[in-house]
Parts: structure tokens; sequence; C-alpha cells
């Protein structure tokens, strides 16, 4: 995030005309007052533009989901997750086997549910259209394992939304891994899928299983799935976002007590956001209580197609002394659903941008003009 900021450089060049104001006086004797101040009333100058605060921005805060947000080959948001099933090793395995004979390797039922912080992006409103479960099987051994397995995804009560029942499926040797089942799921399903299960699983495990495993003995048989879903933006999307803005303005010299800051903020998010809360950072990345923003400004919701432009007008004002220097500020946004925006992907490249500002400061500005005795 760049932010270029020409207040100084417009205000230093006017120091040197002032500073021969300051001229030797025989009669008189006080302190030399080595200050100026310009534009009694105000004056306006441009800031610079920012880039796209885009959803992924959101997401990837969220701690360990940024290591789950992808873009697919058309740009577009995808969740991906995986989680392992279940897993057998040599002992597990080699419990149940009846000498050196070939043997049927019979396991529980298992299961595994959705990675916890897919679950919660629902509670956000933020939902997964087009859900894609793929299923698979690693081999550890040297020689192919016929499998027979009933696989299903449930819900929240257990119930089969889908199921696959496989019979003698051929798991290549050192397999790493083997798909064996998929399936798709609409997004539609309430309550939202829960576990991934497998029930009646049997392998069919060779003659003589310690040669077979010999060289891999370390390795397991390993069930696991792998999760895939587009993102959207639901009608109950309630995000709130919290985001930090680098920024580094010279503020504190010119005795500032109050300022307008003046956007042109264009959105192609199909969501409303809401400035809820500005906060001032000073050089120690402290937040500064004397410093307070205009709050609840609404930025409309846009689409790539048709981008929605919203001027806002932020007034920044100081409780006591004067505006410090700003390193910083934290904007606390929530996304909200827009009305007439139905659910759908959202690319990586759509956010909110500032496509113009301006800093117009009130109240003079009060300027140095030397530090030489006359």
């Amino acid at each position: 995030m760049s932010t270029k900021f020409y207040v100084l450089a417009i205000l230093l060049a006017a120091v040197p005309a002032f500073s021969s104001c300051d001229k030797a006086d025989p009669a008189y004797g006080g302190e030399i007052d080595r200050t100026v101040t310009l534009f009694g009333e105000e004056i306006t100058v441009p800031l610079g533009t920012v880039a796209p605060i885009t959803l992924q921005d959101a997401l990837n805060r969220v701690g360990p989901l940024a290591e789950l947000i992808k873009t697919d080959d058309e740009g577009c948001l995808v969740l991906e997750g995986k989680n392992e099933i279940a897993s057998w090793s040599y002992s597990d395995i080699a419990a149940q086997a009846p000498g050196e004979e070939a043997f049927v390797f019979m396991a529980e039922e298992e299961r595994a549910g959705l990675p916890f912080l897919l679950s919660m992006l629902t509670l956000f409103g933020i939902e997964l259209p087009d859900r894609h479960y793929t299923l698979t099987v690693e081999n550890p051994l040297g020689v192919s394992v016929p499998m027979s397995v009933t696989a299903s995804v449930v819900d929240g009560y257990d119930e089969a939304l889908q199921s696959v029942v496989l019979k003698d499926f051929e798991i290549p040797s050192r397999s790493r891994p083997e798909t064996f089942a998929e399936f798709d799921l609409p997004g539609t399903y309430d309550p939202a899928p829960g576990d991934v299960v497998l029930d009646k699983v049997w392998l069919w495990m060779p003659e003589n299983l310690l040669d077979a495993w010999s060289d891999n003995l370390d390795s397991d048989f390993v069930f696991a799935y792998r999760f895939r879903s587009h993102l959207g933006l639901g009608e109950s999307l309630d995000f709130p976002f919290t985001y930090p803005l680098s920024l580094h303005l010279e503020t504190a010299r010119f005795a500032l007590h109050e300022a307008t800051v003046r956007l042109e903020v264009e959105s192609t998010l199909p969501v409303e956001a809401t400035v809820e809360h500005i906060t001032l950072l000073g050089a120690d990345g402290e937040e500064d209580p004397n410093v307070t923003f205009s709050e609840n400004v609404t930025i409309a919701g846009g689409s790539p197609e048709h981008p929605v432009t919203t001027p806002l007008t932020l007034t920044v004002r100081t409780a006591e002394g004067t505006i410090p220097d700003i390193h910083g500020l934290r904007l606390n946004l929530r996304f909200a659903a827009a009305p007439g925006f139905g659910t759908a992907p959202v690319s990586a490249a759509q956010g909110l941008s500032v496509r113009s500002s301006s800093f117009t400061l009130r109240g003079g500005i009060t300027l140095p003009i030397g530090n030489h005795e006359k």
C-alpha cells in the first residue's frame, strides 16, 4: 500500500519566501517569533491513490485461513482444504493377520469433519456454492491391494447427502495418493455438510505381509480427503475486517487541530462496506486516543462490469495539542450484503480502490522559519 503525500513539499517550498520576515530590529529586545502562519482559513492538497483492498486481504488476516485461499484459472477465489480421515500402520493391520496367509483387514467406521475455519465462514455469511470432495488413499506396500468401502458425506444430523459403494477397487502399489471417490455438492444444503465417513472398509492383504511392507515400515495406509469450493458472498454476509494502512505524513510541524480527508472510493465488490472506526497510529505503532475520525461511513457495492464510486468525507480532529505525525491508520471495516446482488464467485481482483483523494488543512498552518538568533 503506497500513498504519496505532497503537503510537505508544497509547504517547504513556501518557507524561503517568508524566512526574510525575521529581520533584525535594534529596538526590539524580546524573543523573536520564528514561526509564520500561512493560509488563514484552509488549503487543499492532493494525496495519492490506494491499491485495492480485496476480500482476499480480509480473509488472509484470519490466521491459518490464509493458507486455504487460492485463485483458480479464471482469477476467482477458491477455498481449498484437506483432512486425514484414517490411517493404519503395519502393527495395526498385522494384529489381525492369521500368520503368513492372505487375509482381509476389516476396519471400524472412520470419519473426519471439515477444517474448523471452513465451517466458521458460513457464520459470517460467506457461502461455498460448489463444494467438491476428493477422497484418496495411499498404499505403502510393494503390491497392489484390492479394497471395498462405502464412502459418504453426511450433514449435521448424520444423514447421508451423497454416498458411493466401491467393491474390489484396486489400490496401486506405492500410491501417493490415489483418488477413489469424488462428490460434488451444491452450497444450498441446510444444515451444511458435516463429516466425510468411511464404512465397511475391507483391505485384501497379501501373503507374507511383512515382506510386502518391509521397504516402507514407517509408512501407513492413509485415507484422506481434499475439499475445494469457490467463495460467494451471500445475503447474510456480516464480515468484520481490520486493515492496517502504512503512511508517513509529517503533520506535527504544521500545528493542525482539524483536517478533512476527501476520497473517491471505487468498489467492484457486490457488498457494502462500512467504515466503523479509524485509529491513528504513532511511530511506535500505538494508537493515539486524542485524534478522532468521523465514522460509520458507508461505501456502496458494485461489480467488475459496473463499478460504483462513493465520495467520502472524513473529518480528523484532535482533542488536545495538534495532530501528530501520522505513521499509519488502522481501518475497521464491516462488509454486509448489498441489495440486489445474489451469490456469485468473487474474483481475487475485486475490491475497494481510492481513485482520487485530497487533504484539506483547516485553521491555518504554522511553519518554523529558522532557528538562528537576530
